[in-house]
């Protein structure tokens, strides 16, 4: 095609003709520089294949530019010694205005070694897709970016206690600092706050994101009187507004508040243990009551 005229339809967004001053073009099929003169026509016998082709200026007008094949061109030179390329070298078995190296596709995938970052490898080119493998699959100079196929689901740690935020995530190949592969974290803004964490009683905080903020600390069932509860003595388990109070032994068992020596809250505690109820089983019969004479019992206790 020594002079020929070729319009660009495809590759190249110009609606106007050029012509390609280069030598005898050859199509490369395979990338191996080992070409042959055959090309697609269409209905008129005209060359229908793309040639991918791109603009140059030998003279520095825009408007009259040269089109020649990008790298990656199904098109070559055939090497003409005699003609001298854009860049005044002889011609060469390089593509035109591209490299003078054997441009060629080791892994057959369809990508020339000039935009395939890994010729080795088949599953590695420009239009493979990125997965999560610490590799660059589709050669865009970033390795496992966001969309990456086999990406996991990571939470927020704003606090860096190491506990994500449930409600915050992010999908990515591997996590980070900020992001973690954990989502139990109940306050994310108080790095004292996550499971593990020593539960405080009584501070309204639940530290440990179990169950709340911990009120009953002896675990009979009922909070500590510090929040509103029944259980005079939230260290021992023994001791709530339920148990069954054991009389003068010195302890509130049931958390009524009374005496532990006057068991018939008659106000006047067992004369036994120092008070002045000479009968602590019958509320009737303490140091206060009113004597009722002739029926044989001590209501006031004064013997």
């Amino acid at each position: 095609m020594d002079g020929a005229a070729v319009y660009a339809a495809d590759s190249y967004s110009g609606s106007y003709y050029a012509t390609v001053t280069y030598n005898d073009w050859w199509e490369n099929t395979g990338g191996d520089a080992g070409g042959y003169f055959t090309f697609l026509t269409d209905s008129d016998g005209n060359i229908a294949e793309d040639p991918d082709l791109t603009a140059i200026s030998l003279d520095g007008d825009c408007s009259n530019d040269d089109l020649v094949p990008s790298v990656g061109s199904p098109l070559i030179d055939a090497g003409d010694p005699k003609i001298l390329d854009p860049s005044g070298d002889r011609s060469d078995i390089g593509i035109y205005g591209g490299p003078d190296s054997l441009v060629q596709d080791a892994d057959a995938d369809g990508w020339y070694d000039t935009v395939d970052c890994d010729d080795a490898d088949a599953t590695i080119n420009p239009g493979a897709t990125e997965v999560c493998d610490d590799v660059d699959n589709d050669c865009d100079d970033a390795v496992d970016e966001a969309g990456a196929v086999g990406e996991t689901t990571f939470y927020e740690d704003a606090d860096g206690d190491g506990y994500g935020n449930p409600d915050s995530t992010t999908l990515a190949c591997e996590g980070s600092a900020r992001w973690v592969d954990d989502a139990s974290d109940c306050d994310d803004t108080d790095g004292d706050v996550h499971p593990g964490a020593t539960e405080i009683a009584y501070d309204g905080i639940d530290n440990d994101c179990t169950d709340g903020d911990l009120t009953d600390v002896d675990g009979d069932g009922e909070d500590s009187e510090a929040v509103g509860g029944g259980d005079c003595d939230d260290a021992d388990p023994a001791i709530h507004s339920g148990a069954t109070e054991t009389w003068y032994d010195g302890v509130d068992q049931d958390c009524s508040g009374g005496s532990d020596y006057d068991a018939d809250a008659d106000g006047d505690d067992s004369d036994a243990y120092g008070g002045g109820d000479c009968d602590d089983a019958d509320p009737a019969i303490h140091s206060g009551a009113t004597e009722t004479w002739y029926d044989g019992v001590d209501q006031d206790c004064s013997g």
